[in-house]
């Protein structure tokens, strides 16, 4: 696939999960529609959720490591490697520093909006 291979779509789901969890809950708190449009801690605080769970399930998520087979007719051995989860090119292991980057900047960002 383009956009991911493998278990990668799983990174989409839980960021988009979590972002939604946290507009739905930033409304509730507040009771203002427009907050989590107007703040950005929300997102941030949302993004750091997004990589802790990433980070507790991706163990979970990548293929086993490579096998060594042997060919019955031939007797030769070669490894098989599975293919890792990747989401826009980026591997699964590598996406909760990568969300939990977007969050400092997120954070940094807010008083400055």
């Amino acid at each position: 696939m383009i956009i991911w291979q493998g278990r990668g779509w799983v990174v989409a789901v839980v960021g988009f999960s979590c972002l939604v969890l946290a507009e739905f809950a930033s409304e509730a708190l507040t009771n203002d529609s427009g907050y989590y449009q107007d703040h950005r801690w929300p997102m941030a605080v949302a993004c750091a959720a997004a990589a802790a769970i990433i980070f507790m399930v991706r163990h979970k998520l990548e293929p086993a490591k490579s096998r060594r087979v042997r060919d019955v007719d031939t007797l030769e051995e070669f490894a098989i490697h599975p293919s890792a989860s990747s989401f826009f090119f980026i591997p699964l292991r590598v996406w909760p520093a990568v969300l939990l980057a977007v969050s400092v900047v997120l954070a940094i960002a807010e008083p400055f909006s």
